[in-house]
């Protein structure tokens, strides 16, 4: 395979930022384990982990996927339970933040993300992303614009009465289709992916992530789909095949290590 060492050596910004966002996912999965929540890495995280054993050379993200049905149970936790140096952020803990799904920042970092520096969100550091999966019953042409609505992306940052109401008949209306497309969902058990409203879309069969096991991830053992192969598969295709070079790029602009939480 291809010399990668070129984009984190040891020592650059990149990889110090790999380490860090290391401590922040080692720090979650001992909250999950005491709380016995089952987690299991995913997207370029697990791509990372099976074809790199670790991060991507040229990433700085960590994505995780957990069950609806023990999401919010875990985002309490954290919320209590994370050191003084990272902060879960939602909706609830940073009001300009717009995702339907949550990070835990370390606040003792910052970066500029390639696709977010205009929105303004109270805390810019390091992170790992959580996401909620759940049965899905639609497909991704689908899915993605009821996403959109569901979550009040659409009109969050518009301004103004008139606005606020269509974004909160649009939101009632888009939680009713939800609501009933859920229950669907329980009945249908071959699409397992992003819970409504996150705006991803990645299906998977509930045998290929259940039971989890471990795999290795840099230096430690993280949890993974049950068929780590085949999940990579279903999302990616050839998954050992490396991107062209263009193509290898990160989430962030910057990034920048603090001595101290400010």
């Amino acid at each position: 395979m291809e010399d990668l060492s070129e984009y984190n050596p040891i020592g650059s910004d990149l990889r110090k930022g790999q380490l860090r966002i290391l401590e922040i996912a080692k720090e979650f999965d001992s909250i999950c384990h005491k709380h016995n929540v089952t987690y299991w890495l995913m997207s370029g995280t697990l791509l990372g982990a099976r074809r790199h054993g670790g991060f991507i050379p040229w990433d700085d993200d960590f994505d995780v996927g957990v069950e609806k049905k023990d999401y919010q149970r875990l985002l309490n936790c954290l919320e209590k339970e994370l050191p003084e140096n990272y902060k879960l952020q939602t909706r609830k803990t940073d009001s300009n933040y717009k995702h339907c799904f949550a990070k835990i920042r370390d606040l003792n970092s910052e970066i500029e993300e390639n696709c977010t520096i205009e929105f303004g969100y109270k805390f810019n550091g390091l992170f790992i992303d959580i996401f909620p999966f759940e049965q899905i019953c639609i497909n991704e042409k689908i899915k993605k614009p009821l996403d959109c609505r569901y979550s009040e992306l659409k009109y969050k940052f518009k301004k103004g009465i008139l606005w606020q109401l269509i974004s909160k008949l649009v939101y009632y209306i888009s939680s009713l289709v939800v609501f009933g497309l859920r229950f669907i969902g329980l009945f249908i058990v071959n699409r397992f992916s992003h819970a409504y409203g996150t705006g991803f879309y990645a299906p998977h069969k509930l045998a290929t992530c259940f039971p989890v096991r471990k795999i290795k991830f840099e230096d430690f053992e993280f949890n993974a789909p049950n068929d780590v192969d085949q999940y990579l598969i279903d999302e990616y295709g050839d998954f050992m095949a490396l991107p062209s070079r263009e193509k290898r790029v990160n989430h962030s602009n910057k990034i920048k290590i603090l001595d101290q939480i400010r």
